[in-house]
């Protein structure tokens, strides 16, 4: 399950890597990487996936979804109502059923950033981020020793706005900017690149932990002199890569 978020509104395009969302974030508002490890973690649980596939089926949708081109041009916004007759009304007939198995949905225990992106999952494989008003987020770096990661706050306004607008907004999210200030938030979700490999190999390969270990060793090119990649390292890193997967449909918020 490959998951491309759209950018622009309505979306002109579908990307996948955070790189690429970077380079087109002029076009929309993109989530905070926090967010996008959180969805790209959902790629990985085959639980969500079952469930996303079983709301298609009731809703009439295709198994895998449609693409989403086709979900831009026919169910986006107000591009049903310009279909002719006959097409609208099947196309409000789906969309009303969808929305239906959405509602449903949403009275899972979903985190809220999974929630929100329902009604774009249920019709394929895609979320979409939408520019709010005003809204505040972290972005981080990462410096380039491979050292932590560096968090910032920013607070972003992308329409026009009055003074005591922009005052209430603040005031209104004070405690939260004000404790995140001192406090910067743990990615729960970010699973690094070689535990992603370890996942890839154990259940896509079926290989076992002791062989998974001996091809990390290879993809990297490492001596591994002090045997710290083994059986039982590479067991345990599967093993809390799985659990952050599994609890992205429980987590109540990040």
């Amino acid at each position: 399950m490959k998951i491309l978020f759209l950018i622009g509104s309505p979306p002109n395009t579908a990307v996948s890597s955070w790189k690429e969302i970077q380079q087109h974030q002029k076009y929309g508002f993109i989530p905070t990487r926090e967010v996008y490890d959180l969805i790209k973690a959902l790629e990985k649980n085959a639980e969500f996936e079952k469930t996303i596939i079983s709301a298609r089926k009731k809703a009439g949708l295709p198994e895998k979804g449609i693409s989403w081109q086709k979900y831009t041009s026919t169910f986006f916004s107000y591009k049903v109502h310009k279909l002719p007759g006959n097409k609208r009304k099947k196309a409000i007939d789906l969309m009303s059923r969808a929305m239906r198995e959405v509602f449903f949905l949403r009275g899972k225990d979903f985190n809220y950033h999974i929630s929100k992106q329902l009604h774009h999952l249920i019709y394929g494989n895609f979320v979409h981020f939408e520019f709010p008003p005003i809204f505040w987020y972290y972005h981080r770096d990462h410096n380039d020793d491979g050292g932590e990661y560096y968090y910032y706050l920013s607070i972003r306004v992308h329409n026009k706005i009055a003074k005591n607008e922009l005052i209430n907004y603040i005031e209104n999210n004070w405690k939260d900017i004000s404790r995140s200030m001192h406090l910067p938030p743990k990615n729960k979700f970010f699973i690094s690149p070689r535990d992603n490999r370890i996942i890839e190999l154990r259940d896509k390969k079926k290989l076992t932990f002791n062989q998974i270990a001996d091809q990390i060793i290879s993809d990297q090119n490492l001596t591994n002199s002090d045997g710290k990649i083994n059986q039982d390292s590479v067991k345990t890193a599967y093993s809390r890569a799985k659990k952050k997967i599994l609890s992205l449909t429980k987590e109540s918020n990040i």
